[in-house]
């Protein structure tokens, strides 16, 4: 379930105490309806609680924490990461679903200040950051033991391609310092954290190492590409030329694909900042089956491998 999935319910409960509509018959719990049918409940609710936005989408958010974890997923949800930092650099993992419409984030540490935390949030969705803080303090505080602070930096529009507009909002989120009493029992919170504690070796290697050829490498990943941080191919696999015959040279990534997954502009900066992510694209030059196709990126130096 999702956010606004979780709002819808919320705000027509609240909307049909208020006007007595039949709970059963007009809106159905299981079903999704437009964002529009959303917000409008939300305009209703507000006014009628004398509430600001802010405030209500915050609560939901944070709601929409307890709920999960009510749900028996806080258990889950809590190993995405040892720190806060770490769950946040993971979070987009439970978002990768094609045909959802789901936020992406993005988290940097301060350089200063390892108490600040920038987090980038990108949602086709317009004005619900609110909604995200309360979610984001829900975990920080349920997880973590945490209490955060929320700044917004700046918010700005973003062309991720010809026709679609992303939201992308800056955080600075600063971790005040812990709670006393976490949601998440102790018993609960060791055993998330013992099944992240596995011992591993220096390396994974052999102690001699004979590295594959170029044609080699391609016979193992097909499908892969190489680019610089002009974003300029340097190399690719025999399925690349499968799926785009009439490429014979080595084109910018953009004229090959276009970015589904992250909601974010495709740019060698936002490769960075998404680099734990398992990227989706869909092929622009080529036939149609090889729409969707996904995978992660690897730095290989000054250059980059999906």
């Amino acid at each position: 379930m999702d956010g606004m999935k979780l709002i819808s319910m919320m705000c027509y409960r609240l909307y049909s105490d208020i006007s007595g509509a039949d709970d059963e018959q007009t809106f159905l719990n299981f079903q999704c309806y437009p964002d529009k049918a959303t917000l409008d409940f939300i305009v209703i609710v507000v006014k009628h609680l004398e509430i600001s936005l802010e405030y209500f989408l915050e609560g939901v958010g944070m709601h929409f924490v307890d709920f999960t974890i009510e749900k028996g997923y806080g258990e889950m949800l809590h190993t995405l990461g040892r720190t806060f930092h770490a769950f946040l650099d993971n979070l987009d993992y439970l978002h990768a679903f094609p045909g959802i419409v789901m936020p992406s984030f993005a988290c940097t540490e301060d350089d200063e200040d390892p108490d600040v935390l920038f987090v980038d949030y990108y949602s086709r969705r317009e004005g619900l950051e609110a909604l995200a803080i309360g979610a984001l303090r829900g975990c920080a505080k349920n997880f973590y033991n945490l209490s955060v602070r929320f700044e917004v930096m700046w918010t700005k529009a973003e062309k991720i391609n010809e026709t679609e507009v992303v939201n992308h909002v800056r955080f600075k989120v600063t971790q005040v310092g812990q709670i006393d009493s976490p949601t998440l029992d102790l018993v609960t919170m060791e055993r998330a954290k013992s099944a992240m504690t596995v011992a591993l070796p220096a390396s994974l290697a052999p102690a001699a190492v004979n590295f594959v050829s170029t044609n080699e490498f391609s016979e193992i990943h097909p499908y892969h590409f190489i680019f610089d941080k002009s974003l300029t191919v340097q190399q690719y696999g025999f399925g690349i030329s499968v799926l785009c015959p009439e490429v014979t040279s080595f084109p910018a990534v953009d004229q090959l694909l276009e970015l589904v997954w992250p909601y974010t502009t495709f740019n060698y900066e936002n490769v960075e900042r998404f680099k734990n992510l398992v990227f989706q694209f869909a092929v622009t030059k080529g036939t149609a089956k090889t729409r969707g196709t996904a995978g992660s990126v690897d730095y290989l130096g000054d250059y980059t491998n999906w």
